[in-house]
């Protein structure tokens, strides 16, 4: 089978990113993005067909031409394409059997929206509100010509149907279970949260202020690297580490005491589950789709909103090294629910229906002109 994968962008190593990964290695696939950095990504993709669909890279203000760049595309010779995000949509168009793999409704222009217009200055404000109302009611019209939607948590399933009439699959997200283990426990908390105000990583170096006797290693990078840098001043508890590779993200996980992750509704969160890999317990906010990846007083601590500075350092002091080290065995085992194999065996069957469907579907047209030929 002849599988095209689209993908946005492939520029960071996140979820997202994982997901169209392990289905690119699982259906030998093809990828189809509008960007990609090979050194800011998974390395594994340096082997596979990856095709840059627009001429450069540049994206932001460009996202019509996102959109305009899937919509082009002529993928008739595929078996099936799977799609990343709501800009892929567009190919669903004239491209099928289409599958729309959800990690969730464009932000910006949907849970997001009163968060980001705020943002705005007030020269910008009417134009991205011009903007978000184009996208959602082309998205909508987009979704109509998808053969099948799968969401990656009951969480984004629930704020999909907020917006379209839908009745997605859930299927969540795979880590590589062999690639995150237990090594040993030393001295430091960790955070491996992009460097985003989304992410909240300013609650954690605040949280860490209060905590001068405790470690927290940052590894990760941003937008907000610089900013959490300066907050951080002063405070040699609180280390950023950088962008660390594969190795080093195993390292890390293997050897800490625990992962902190208080982002703001999120909308699956897989590291709580690759640190449970490696038999470390997650502190995460108890909303969004943590509540489907933490399992609060046996594989972490969740903390209801609102989450404060005070309250992440609280719940550090609960999760010491000796309880975290007692929660071990419940992460491990909590961890395997999310194999590549479970995923790999959920979209199979996925996949299976739907191709079976376009099939009837094909032979009924087949029919239906030869009848019309005949007579």
């Amino acid at each position: 089978m002849k599988v095209a994968i689209l993908f946005e962008a492939l520029v960071n190593r996140g979820g997202g990113e994982r997901v169209a990964l392990t289905q690119a290695l699982h259906y030998n696939a093809d990828i189809y993005t509008a960007a990609y950095n090979p050194e800011q990504t998974f390395p594994e993709f340096k082997k596979m067909n990856v095709h840059v669909i627009m001429s450069s890279n540049i994206r932001g203000m460009n996202h019509f031409r996102v959109r305009h760049a899937f919509l082009r595309l002529n993928l008739q010779n595929y078996d099936l394409i799977i799609g990343h995000h709501n800009s892929t949509l567009e190919a669903a168009r004239k491209n099928h059997p289409f599958l729309w793999y959800c990690h969730a409704p464009s932000r910006w222009s949907h849970d997001l929206y009163k968060e980001e217009l705020s943002r705005k200055s007030v020269l910008m404000k009417i134009p991205f509100m011009i903007v978000c109302t184009y996208c959602r009611w082309r998205d909508a019209k987009n979704i109509r010509h998808v053969d099948a939607i799968t969401v990656n948590s009951y969480n984004v399933k629930k704020r999909l149907q907020q917006y379209y009439p839908l009745n997605p699959a859930v299927i969540h997200p795979p880590i590589d279970i062999h690639r995150f283990k237990w090594i040993s426990q030393k001295d430091f908390y960790l955070s491996t949260a992009r460097l985003d105000p989304i992410k909240r990583v300013d609650l954690i170096v605040d949280a860490f202020k209060l905590l001068p006797d405790k470690k927290i290693i940052i590894a990760s990078s941003g937008p907000e690297e610089q900013k959490l840098k300066k907050l951080a001043e002063g405070y040699t508890n609180i280390v950023f580490f950088g962008r660390d590779t594969d190795e080093q993200r195993a390292e890390l996980y293997g050897t800490c005491i625990a992962l902190l992750s208080p982002s703001h509704k999120e909308d699956f969160g897989i590291i709580p589950i690759e640190a449970n890999s490696a038999g470390k317990p997650v502190i995460a906010t108890n909303e969004g789709g943590y509540q489907e990846t933490v399992i609060n007083g046996k594989t972490g601590i969740l903390i209801d909103e609102p989450v404060t500075p005070h309250r992440l350092a609280e719940a550090v002091k609960k999760l010491s090294p000796e309880k975290a080290k007692s929660m071990r065995e419940d992460c491990e085992k909590h961890a395997i629910t999310f194999s590549a194999e479970r995923f790999n065996k959920e979209m199979d069957a996925l996949v299976k229906t739907i191709v079976k469907k376009t099939k009837n579907e094909k032979s009924k047209e087949f029919e239906k002109s030869a009848k019309k030929a005949v007579s």
